[in-house]
């Protein structure tokens, strides 16, 4: 579809680079380009959900569907080149094991549930809000993932870092309830992250000054 309207995209290793957060100043598409935007961002949003690679770079061409520049036509057009080459990807799921997680080894529970979450602080130039990131496990098979753009501008990495965990957690709740309502067994749940800071903001009991 996208080559049908904008012509043919080379082979790409990668589905973006870092400039798909700089500012874009590019101007408009025409109508008729816009809907086969459009067109092409809605089947990517759709293949999305079973390609954790592609979330982030596809979060990014959504996020101009309102009004499609040209420059965000050209980041399109680098993730249609890196489906080209990467078609034949997939998810792998492996028979469940006693306690065997992603990281965890040996749980105390058949089921095990695991989130990693993280953060860039500030990555994007035009309004310098983070993305948050978090891909689930259950028994070392991919259950679900996600890249979000947060509301609100981070201060600091680990206020970044600690409000990716809060939408990671919300996440692996809802699926850790969905998987105990499936069988008859409690559902342990292990959150990792890589930010101390956040980490011990999550660990604090009783009232202080933060």
């Amino acid at each position: 579809m996208y080559e049908k309207a904008f012509g043919v995209a080379k082979v790409q290793k990668i589905p973006c680079d870092a400039g798909i957060q700089n500012e874009d100043s590019s101007p408009g598409l025409t109508a008729k380009d816009s809907s086969a935007y459009r067109s092409v961002v809605g089947l990517l949003l759709y293949l999305a959900r079973d390609r954790p690679d592609l979330m982030f770079s596809v979060k990014e061409v959504a996020a101009c569907m309102s009004c499609p520049t040209l420059c965000a036509l050209q980041r399109l057009r680098k993730l249609v080149g890196y489906l080209k080459s990467s078609g034949d990807f997939g998810i792998k799921l492996v028979p469940p094991e006693f306690g065997h997680g992603r990281w965890k080894q040996g749980g105390e529970r058949y089921w095990l549930a695991e989130t990693f979450s993280d953060a860039d602080w500030a990555a994007n130039e035009s309004h310098r809000r983070s993305t948050s990131c978090a891909v689930h496990f259950i028994n070392n098979s991919l259950a679900y993932a996600s890249s979000r753009t947060q509301r609100v501008i981070a201060l600091s990495s680990a206020e970044s870092e600690l409000h990716s965990m809060v939408s990671g957690c919300s996440d692996a709740i809802f699926i850790k309830r969905c998987l105990q309502f499936l069988v008859p067994e409690d559902v342990e749940h292990i959150h990792w992250v890589d930010n101390s800071a956040a980490r011990q903001l999550v660990a604090r009991q009783g009232v202080g000054k933060i």
